[in-house]
């Protein structure tokens, strides 16, 4: 099936829990990507709203592969972490999982396209 549809999308916004755990996509109500679908993440950012560090950790998990995008990266205070030009192709099944190591310090916002 040829790839005929490319939509910017913001895929997720929103504050990770103190357990790595599976981030909802926005665009599809789910975490994990649907069949005849791709997703291409071109941005992260996380930003630190507290007076104190943080840290964040991201992983692309593609079956019973984890590939960490962050691990256990630390945001300064009031600080934001921004990562631009990514080219991260997930495939059909495929889903984020977040975590953080202070509740509710870490905003995430994750950006790119969907494509169909």
């Amino acid at each position: 099936m040829p790839w005929v549809n490319y939509e910017p999308a913001n895929l997720y916004k929103g504050v990770p829990g103190t357990t790595l755990a599976d981030l909802t996509l926005r665009r599809f109500g789910a975490a994990t990507v649907p069949a005849n679908t791709k997703v291409i993440i071109n941005s992260i950012i996380a930003c630190n709203t507290t007076a104190n560090p943080a840290t964040i950790t991201l992983a692309h998990v593609d079956g019973t592969n984890v590939h960490h995008l962050l691990s256990t990266a630390s945001v300064e205070p009031r600080q934001t972490l921004k990562m631009d030009g990514l080219d991260i192709v997930m495939e059909p099944g495929d889903k984020l999982q977040a975590s953080q190591g202070t509740a509710g310090a870490i905003h995430l916002n994750i950006s790119g396209a969907v494509v169909t």
